[in-house]
């Protein structure tokens, strides 16, 4: 069917009708629903049009029908207009919904990005951190492999790792004796002992040096027994230092580097037990 120039469908789908011009709206798609809406408003407007110039004739109420025709022509108009406004304000509402779905689409892409940019940060530090544990593994097996006991680590096994070997009455008879470097302080004491129980190629003998200590103070076999392990180790370490006397400055700078071992199998710290002055 022509209308003013428009072609329209007249298929049953479109549900057409002269007293259902809106019909073909009913099955038509969003987009298609407002042109077809625009193009029968138009043709109505043509309709309108053809009307009135029929109407306006020379009848002796050719005004008054001229008049009710402009005022449907205006009418009709209107309605296009409108139809117009409300097309465009339902593309401008797509078109931003569009944009708000796209936005967050991309927001989200960003968080994934964002998530796997820190993911590879995290792999990166777990590989550092897996080298570095690899060379601290490599550097302690090659010391396991490498490593030969001292003295201090023989002293240990000697004396069967003991700790807190003196009791507190063996702190009282050591302290008694005091501190010193005389031959009647507990130092001056071990060092005679020690002095009177090695050889050239025996060494240091611990057993003869703690029953000595035990002769010239009472304490425990125990106890006596510490200071025998550190007379031993001062033989095997410090013998140079000591050559000119037991009590000198660098002789002392030597075996202070058991005095940790001897805290520990004594359980008396520095300044718990006697001490030796430099003479």
């Amino acid at each position: 069917m022509h209308i003013n120039g428009l072609e329209l469908d007249e298929s049953p789908t479109t549900q057409y009708s002269a007293c259902n011009p809106l019909g073909a709206l009913d099955s038509a798609p969003r987009g298609r629903k407002r042109a077809v809406a625009a193009g029968l408003l138009l043709a109505a407007l043509g309709v309108v049009g053809v009307v009135a110039t029929t109407a306006a004739g020379d009848g002796p109420n050719a005004d008054v029908e001229m008049a009710a025709a402009q005022a449907a022509m205006q009418h009709a108009t209107e309605q296009v207009e409108q139809v117009q406004k409300t097309q465009k304000l339902q593309h401008l509402a797509d078109v931003r919904h569009d944009n708000e779905v796209l936005r967050a689409k991309l927001m989200q892409i960003e968080a994934d990005e964002e998530t796997m940019r820190k993911a590879a940060e995290v792999a990166k530090e777990n590989a550092a951190l897996r080298g570095q544990l690899k060379h601290l593994r490599d550097e302690d097996a090659a010391l396991s492999e490498h490593l030969v006991p001292n003295a201090t680590s023989f002293a240990l096994i000697d004396a069967g790792r003991d700790q807190n070997k003196c009791s507190k009455h063996d702190q009282e008879l050591m302290n008694k004796a005091g501190s010193g470097n005389s031959a009647q302080s507990f130092p001056g004491m071990a060092a005679d002992c020690g002095n009177s129980n090695w050889s050239v190629f025996g060494g240091m003998n611990k057993d003869n040096l703690a029953k000595c200590i035990r002769s010239k103070t009472p304490i425990s076999n125990g106890c006596s027994w510490c200071f025998a392990m550190a007379g031993s180790w001062a033989y095997d370490n410090c013998k140079w230092a000591c050559s000119s006397s037991w009590c000198s400055k660098q002789c002392l700078d030597c075996t202070a580097a058991y005095d940790g071992e001897t805290t520990i199998c004594t359980g008396l710290g520095i300044r718990q037990r006697p001490r030796a002055v430099a003479c």
